[in-house]
């Protein structure tokens, strides 16, 4: 099947330049119920659409397939538990590419996550053996027949699982969001998506902003909007909570995806290879204090050991490259939910040790992302350097205690650890006296360090 890129967004009024003319074709209402019965101008379309926008009782939407409107898709007769769906594919070219199914899955998601519907139902010709193939693989079921025709309904309490949830964390992120948003919508796959934000009260416009996106692509996206800050490790725990498909892509809200084809890359090879716990690529680094951009060079501790052992000693993959299985995950529940980890600051690094022991690790050579790295002591998540060590001394900590709980065999990496959280400490507490403070940011700043927003060093 081909990879397509493909969303729904409300119907509107300059779509009648483009949809007056399937309205006149009698090979596309072959087999619908309702055929318009004189021709059908600009003029006539347009005031349509005027009408039906505004109609309470029902949602439109267009089919937007690779930038092409080619279809319509609605549910109409909307009251407080039920609606009926419609839909149909103006392009012919389009026909028989599995563009129906996709588009259907989003409208069916955004009944059951928006308008908060038990069932949609729908009548179809019983000739039209294409349309119920796809009713069907959507979730449909026969339910009656009369007069040739096929009643179908869907249980949205039944709605299959996406193939992959798209993981995101938003806070403070205005001036970043918008381009991780749009590297999700670019994907071109042939499988269901849906990207689940939690938005953590920032005081920017984050929210405003992820809010127009989901009302323009409304088949795309879970919204978990917190009444109050919850911090980072809660918003992480709610957010993987409700990603359910199959599969959990990762992206913060500071970084983005530039490789319309990093979803079904990754997806195809963890079909194929089921021992696989964790997919990852290669990705750009952009520093944005020096507005550059550059490709990462993979840090590889012994080029004859695997990925797992690699990833051990180096921490070398970033959370927008991942991707790995909903069920590698449930299975080291008991790590993430560990009371000693509750405090970890760096949750990424706690999943990605996990999922390490429960699988293999492969990496993808592509370019698929690009990472924001930022510059200086007072970088977004520090305030001063004592605060930085102390981050780093807790997450540390958190590690040596995933290192433990998953049995890691390796004397040599236990032991370079404690010796890792022995300097921090000594760090932290030389930090305090002014002296050594400063010391540090002076020889900090004259060597003009990177420094990244998610590192410790």
């Amino acid at each position: 099947m081909m990879c397509n890129n493909v969303y729904i967004r409300p119907l509107q009024e300059n779509d009648a330049e483009t949809s007056y003319k399937w309205r006149n074709d009698p090979s596309i209402w072959a087999f619908t119920a309702s055929k318009p019965n004189n021709v059908i101008t600009p003029e006539i379309e347009k005031r349509w659409i005027q009408k039906v926008i505004k109609d309470e009782t029902s949602r439109r939407f267009a089919i937007i397939a690779d930038n092409n409107y080619i279809g319509n898709i609605q549910i109409t007769n909307i009251n407080n538990d039920s609606a009926e769906y419609h839909i149909f594919i103006g392009v012919k070219e389009w026909w028989g590419k599995g563009i129906s199914h996709l588009a259907t899955y989003q409208i069916l998601h955004f009944s059951k996550e928006i308008l908060k519907l038990k069932k949609i139902y729908l009548s179809v010709s019983q000739e039209n053996i294409s349309a119920i193939k796809s009713y069907i693989k959507s979730g449909f079921t026969e339910v009656a027949r009369e007069n040739g025709w096929l009643k179908m309904e869907c249980k949205l309490i039944e709605l299959s699982i996406p193939t992959v949830s798209v993981f995101c964390m938003v806070y403070n992120h205005e001036r970043f969001i918008s381009e991780a948003i749009e590297g999700f919508l670019m994907q071109k796959t042939n499988f269901n998506t849906i990207m689940v934000i939690g938005e953590d009260c920032s005081s920017d416009n984050s929210r405003a902003i992820i809010q127009k996106y989901a009302d323009n692509y409304p088949g795309k996206f879970k919204l978990l909007f917190h009444q109050s800050n919850v911090g980072p490790n809660k918003n992480q725990e709610i957010v993987l909570n409700n990603c359910d498909g199959k599969y959990i892509a990762m992206c913060e809200g500071d970084d983005y995806w530039i490789d319309p084809y990093k979803l079904k890359k990754q997806v195809d090879l963890l079909e194929k290879f089921q021992e696989v716990s964790i997919v990852y690529t290669n990705y750009k680094v952009r520093n944005e204090t020096k507005n550059v951009e550059y490709i990462h060079q993979k840090i590889v501790k012994d080029q004859y050991r695997d990925e797992n052992f690699n990833y051990l000693y180096t921490g070398d993959i970033r959370t927008l490259t991942c991707m790995f299985p909903k069920s590698k995950l449930d299975a080291i529940s008991y790590i993430l939910k560990n009371e000693k980890l509750q405090k970890n600051p760096c949750g990424d690094r706690a999943i990605l040790l996990g999922l390490s022991s429960v699988g293999k690790i492969h990496y993808l050579p592509d370019v698929t992302g690009v990472y924001r790295l930022f510059e200086g002591v007072s970088a977004m998540r520090f305030t001063s350097p004592i605060n930085k060590y102390k981050t780093a001394l807790k997450g540390i900590s958190s590690e040596l205690i995933v290192l433990n709980i998953i049995d890691v065999n390796n004397p040599k990496l236990i032991i370079k650890k404690y010796y890792r959280k022995f300097l921090l400490f000594l760090i932290c507490n030389l930090l305090k006296i002014n002296i050594f403070n400063n010391l540090y940011i002076y020889l900090y700043n004259k060597g003009n360090k990177d420094y990244s927003n998610t590192g410790y060093f």
